[in-house]
């Protein structure tokens, strides 16, 4: 009645029922297009394979060492 105006609730973001949404600036490019996120995203890559290539080298160390160890046993060395 009189002057209440309907709200909705979008997030933190209120707007009236008469105000249209938000758009972002046309000059700005989407944050997944931009050049920063690709970096971002091809240096987290390189780190991944830097664990996995660490990893592999552990376990190739244990599994020598293993063999290593139960030749020693085996034969008495």
């Amino acid at each position: 009645m009189g002057g209440h105006k309907e709200c909705t609730a979008y997030g933190d973001y209120r707007r009236h029922s008469y105000a249209s949404p938000p758009h972002p600036p046309l000059h700005k490019k989407p944050r997944w297009e931009s050049a920063e996120s690709k970096r971002k995203k091809r240096v987290a890559q390189y780190k991944l394979y830097a664990v996995e290539a660490k990893v592999k080298g552990t376990i190739k160390k244990g599994l020598r060492w293993f063999k290593k160890t139960c030749c020693r046993i085996v034969h008495g060395f």
